[in-house]
């Protein structure tokens, strides 16, 4: 029998399953018996209080929303946070599961099958090596984004000037920072929420990195001079959202994802703009794109100023990065 929330006659359930939204929820946050769990389990099917038992719930759950390898990854995810194990392990055998846990993952279950997505369920994730904390306030730091950090690493100078326009979360600019501690690392955002989690990131991180809240379409810095440029701004185009999948849809921030369909290179333009101005000789811009404008995006660079003008597939073999060298 599966009971809906207003069945539950305890308190306790109705606090996990109506937690608020976007908040991680832990288990300490509330009390637990064991008569508590033993109902919840009887009532939510779970066999035993045994991780592997606590697996085959967690997949019977959500095999509607996630394929087999994204509830393997999401479940080892979930297995780290709540129970310290390591997420490489992958090994789930009769391992007990505390009545507090069980909690913990009936939450995150509840929270996952409304497509949450998983780095906003535990409040964080890894970027180049930095535990990253997300919210709703900023893109979740991606793959791919990583590609543009690496790139932008190999030939930036230890103590160049970088800024980081559309910034988000503060991740492409923290984690330059971490391996180039002298370089100056600014980032901007048009978002006062972003910019937030963003020096919270760098808090939470011991890294200097100044952050300012400021529309890159405005009179932004114009005096300022930098050897490096980065951006990963938004890039994709409303008619586009019907195909995209409902924990990015309907969770992540939309102003970070889409430009209007009748100007959807609009950021490129004003980024090659800013970088005209604003690099040195030599300096270069590095950008995100989308990877089905690649040749499109090119031409927001002009040769007038910039040379060495270079499209770079990820490792999909998705044209996904352009640099371009300001003469």
């Amino acid at each position: 029998v599966q009971a809906s929330v207003s069945d539950l006659p305890f308190p306790i359930f109705r606090m996990v399953l109506t937690h608020k939204e976007h908040e991680p929820f832990h288990s300490s946050m509330v009390p637990c018996t064991f008569q508590v769990v033993a109902y919840f389990c009887s009532t939510m099917k779970v066999d035993d209080n045994t991780l592997l038992g606590l697996k085959g719930f967690f997949d019977q759950s959500l095999r509607t929303h996630y394929d087999a390898r994204e509830l393997a990854n999401i479940f080892a995810i979930l297995c780290e946070q709540a129970l310290n194990i390591p997420y490489q392990k992958r090994r789930y055998d009769g391992m007990r599961v505390s009545e507090s846990d069980l909690l913990y993952f009936f939450g995150a279950i509840k929270r996952l099958q409304k497509n949450e997505p998983i780095q906003y369920v535990v409040g964080h994730t890894y970027f180049y090596g930095l535990k990253m904390d997300c919210s709703p306030a900023a893109l979740i730091p991606r793959p791919e984004t990583e590609e543009l950090v690496h790139w932008v690493l190999q030939d930036a100078p230890r103590q160049a000037r970088i800024i980081d326009y559309c910034t988000g979360s503060g991740c492409i600019a923290l984690a330059i920072k971490q391996h180039l501690p002298s370089a100056m690392v600014q980032g901007i955002d048009l978002s006062e929420q972003a910019i937030t989690l963003a020096k919270h990131n760098a808090a939470q991180l011991n890294l200097d990195v100044s952050f300012k809240c400021a529309d890159i379409f405005g009179p932004v810095l114009e005096s300022a001079i930098f050897d490096v440029i980065v951006s990963n701004p938004p890039y994709i185009g409303k008619e586009e959202a019907a195909g995209m999948r409902p924990h990015v849809l309907d969770f992540e921030p939309k102003m970070a994802l889409f430009v209007e369909d009748s100007d959807v290179l609009i950021f490129y333009r004003r980024l090659a703009d800013l970088a005209a101005s604003q690099l040195v000789s030599g300096g270069y811009i590095a950008v995100e794109i989308n990877a089905g404008l690649g040749n499109e995006t090119l031409g927001c660079f002009p040769e007038e100023f910039f040379r060495d003008i270079e499209l770079k597939a990820d490792l999909s073999g998705r044209p996904r990065m352009i640099k371009a060298i300001r003469r």
